[in-house]
């Protein structure tokens, strides 16, 4: 949800209101729930991880999940770290 563009034109307003700190949806009602109501209401069909996700994750900018998510910045960086630790990354 970092990024609303990205979203069906009928729910971006909603997703809007939930990205301003993604890190904050908590997990008794994670993101993929969160998107099942609103696809539900808005679009009449559930929210399919499996199809929607991965069709979202294709056009997602990672810099702009980055720059939403704290926690993601962190997980990328450390990886980058082990990756350069290992000879496996040369950026």
């Amino acid at each position: 949800m970092s990024d609303p563009e990205i979203f069906h034109p009928d729910i971006r307003p909603r997703i809007r209101a939930l990205s301003t700190n993604p890190e904050a949806i908590n997990s008794g009602h994670p993101p993929a729930r969160r998107l099942d109501s609103i696809y539900e209401s808005t679009l009449k069909r559930g929210y399919k991880k499996t199809v929607d996700g991965r069709n979202l994750f294709g056009v997602l900018n990672p810099d702009r999940a980055v720059e939403k998510c704290p926690y993601l910045r962190s997980l990328l960086g450390t990886m980058l770290t082990m990756a350069h630790s290992k000879g496996i990354a040369t950026v």
